[in-house]
């Protein structure tokens, strides 16, 4: 085999490209998202995505159409669980709070989902005191009951005619 500057100076096609394909979904295609935890342009706590990156307020993905109902409707769940929670969301600007973001993956195929949270580390405002592990522990009891029992909620949705797959 050439050396790569070689084969890109000798214009040598070293794979064969084919064109794009497109997906034959078009719609809540999406098996995997981060969430992360904060305030909404109203002020409320919740769980969802920053549009304006860390700087800014939390936005549903609830008209998303790329994103499969069920992740709407954990994220949902997530921000039951945030709103009823001992700890407050962690602030990328003072460094105070606890839970920052969530990541969801499903399979549909496996029908299974796996679900990582990320909180702040100990040592960072909330999470000083001689009962953050005992309040930990709870937290995230009340957390596994809520993902395992009752269901993931199936929110009704809807699209902005423009965001809809086939709309310029």
């Amino acid at each position: 085999p050439l050396p790569i500057y070689d084969w890109i100076q000798q214009k040598v096609k070293p794979i064969n490209v084919h064109r794009i394909l497109p997906s034959p979904t078009l719609r809540e295609y999406r098996n995997k998202c981060e969430f992360t935890f904060g305030s909404n342009a109203k002020g409320e706590v919740c769980c969802g995505y920053t549009p304006n990156g860390w700087n800014g307020y939390i936005s549903s993905s609830l008209s998303c159409p790329n994103i499969p109902a069920e992740m709407c409707g954990l994220e949902l769940l997530f921000t039951k669980f945030v709103r009823g929670s001992s700890f407050g969301v962690y602030h990328p600007k003072t460094h105070v709070g606890v839970w920052r973001q969530v990541t969801i993956r499903l399979s549909e195929k496996m029908e299974e989902c796996m679900v990582i949270v990320m909180h702040a580390p100990v040592g960072r405002g909330e999470t000083d005191g001689d009962d953050y592990d005992e309040r930990l522990k709870e937290e995230q009891q009340r957390l596994v009951t809520m993902l395992t029992k009752g269901g993931i909620p199936m929110p009704p949705r809807v699209f902005p005619k423009a965001l809809l797959p086939g709309n310029k």
